[in-house]
């Protein structure tokens, strides 16, 4: 009898519907051009087939762009229209969709509000890419610092690992030096809107304040730079007359919440018609709050959000703003497929833990259970006494409910491996305590809504503690992107006595401008 041979083909995709990786790194010649300027259409192309680049050249891109940084002032004075972009949170795919919804760079000026990493997956290629971008369109490309450029939030998140696994620690540290140099606010609009990551700060009263600031260095633990980078609007639930000026935000754990009379006071003080900013995931990429009263209804506050799909669970939509004097006009679009990564980057061999954990524990049970029978072998009945037979039967099904309750969980973990892998790909290994024991409807339910994503995922909009300010951080969660409902067909309108609401809605809406919808592809 022959021995059967069974031939494996190692040459053929086993799938070659999907694009195959690029194997090589792309050329410094097909990188820059003789007149030192960047090709980012080879960048563009090469980054979508998930090649890489030479350190070296990383290294000179960073060097490039942060010595335009250097040059520009803490506030930027922007004229013309411009398109304003909010937080992309490493999401290159949907970036490249925003250029394709704002129009090319080389034609038109763009400023983008800060969180260019961390929680996404393609946080290296997307700053490359914009920093690319700054390098060849200096007078018309502009980047803002946001709270997550920061070497603090940065070992805490995703993005040293990110940089670790996809380069090395020495192209994370450069990326780092570039976050110390840019500025941290704008004025577009013919100086009407304010434009800054967060907000505004008890001790910011004049625009004027920030000029003066030393702004290349990390991020610190609190004053007026840390308030620009992590404020927030004050929620309505704690200022429902409108009356609050600054109080504590307990969401950040840091900083502050301000409030309609802080924002309108503000605006009065440096004759401007708005703050603009991102900071935070909105459900329909953009929300405009605290409107004026009176005729004119006009936002003072209008937050964007350019990250579609938020950590591939949220499914909220993303937008942009179209500023030119006192007019704006919101364009919103939808996520983009991307390549997939496991979380955290992590190899086969952690993934397949769970599948291993479920088999182990069901023959520890089985054992359990033989045990716990009359006349098992190793019973001493003859010399035990009922008590004592009865205590040790008693510890043997204490012992057999626990493992039961193990294989319940490992069942789970094996059943809904991809959607709890997700679920917390940012958390190194952290559930909601009670989640695995209710089973594949409990987590399902869990992530049913944009609602409830936003409630799983507080944890991960606090500052995290700093080393000297006492317990380690609270380890990121992530949302699974499998039920949360879809926001494809809400726009936000002004209403009396509301900043904003949703309406389902195919048609526009126009606040002295327009809302677009940028159909699927």
């Amino acid at each position: 009898m022959q021995p059967i041979q069974i031939k494996f083909d190692t040459v053929t995709r086993p799938c070659p519907e999907v694009p195959e990786p690029a194997k090589d790194i792309l050329s410094r010649q097909s990188l820059f051009n003789a007149e030192g300027k960047i090709n980012t259409d080879a960048l563009h192309e090469h980054f979508v087939r998930e090649g890489r680049i030479n350190i070296a050249d990383i290294t000179d891109i960073c060097n490039n762009a942060s010595q335009l940084f250097k040059t520009e002032p803490n506030v930027l004075d922007i004229s013309g229209e411009v398109r304003v972009c909010g937080d992309l949170h490493g999401s290159y795919y949907d970036f490249l969709k925003l250029l394709e919804v704002g129009g090319d760079p080389s034609e038109f000026a763009y400023l983008f509000l800060g969180d260019y990493v961390d929680r996404g997956y393609f946080g290296c290629e997307l700053l490359i890419h914009m920093l690319a971008l700054k390098i060849n369109f200096p007078k018309t490309f502009f980047m803002l610092r946001g709270n997550h450029e920061s070497k603090h939030l940065t070992e805490h998140f995703n993005f040293k690992r990110e940089c670790i696994y996809k380069y090395n620690s020495d192209v994370y540290f450069t990326f780092v030096s570039v976050f110390d140099t840019m500025p941290f606010a704008a004025m577009v609009g013919e100086k009407r809107f304010f434009c800054v990551h967060a907000g505004l700060s008890p001790s910011l009263k004049k625009v004027e304040q920030l000029t003066a600031i030393n702004r290349f260095k990390e991020i610190p633990e609190s004053g007026l730079i840390t308030d620009i980078l992590w404020s927030d609007p004050c929620p309505p639930d704690k200022d429902p007359q409108g009356t609050v000026t600054f109080i504590d935000n307990s969401a950040r754990n840091c900083s502050f919440f301000y409030g309609a009379s802080a924002v309108r006071q503000f605006l009065r003080t440096n004759s401007l018609v708005a703050l603009v900013r991102g900071h935070e995931c909105k459900d329909t990429g953009f929300e405009m709050q605290f409107p004026r009263s009176g005729t004119n209804p006009f936002p003072t506050v209008i937050t964007l959000f350019s990250c579609p799909n938020y950590v591939d669970s949220f499914k909220n939509q993303a937008a942009i703003l179209l500023v030119k004097k006192e007019k704006i006009h919101f364009r919103q679009f939808s996520a983009s497929p991307h390549p997939y990564f496991l979380p955290n980057f992590i190899d086969v061999f952690h993934l397949s833990l769970p599948y291993v954990a479920e088999n182990i524990s069901s023959m520890l049970l089985e054992i359990l259970r033989y045990c716990s029978q009359d006349g098992a072998p190793g019973q001493l009945q003859s010399s035990e006494s009922t008590t004592e037979l009865s205590s040790r039967s008693g510890a043997i099904m204490t012992k057999i409910n626990a493992v039961a309750r193990l294989c319940r969980m490992f069942q789970t973990l094996r059943q809904e491996n991809e959607n709890i892998m997700l679920l917390k790909g940012f958390c190194e290994g952290t559930l909601q305590r009670g989640l695995l024991l209710g089973g594949s409807s409990a987590i399902r339910e869990a992530l049913s809504s944009f609602q409830t994503a936003m409630m799983l995922d507080q944890p991960n909009l606090k500052r995290p503690p700093m080393k000297s300010d006492g317990p380690a951080p609270v380890p990121e969660q992530k949302i699974d992107s499998s039920a949360v409902g879809s926001s494809s067909d809400k726009v936000m309108i002004n209403r009396p006595g509301s900043a904003t609401a949703m309406a389902k809605s195919n048609r526009a809406v126009k606040i002295e401008g327009k809302v677009e919808r940028i159909p699927k592809k």
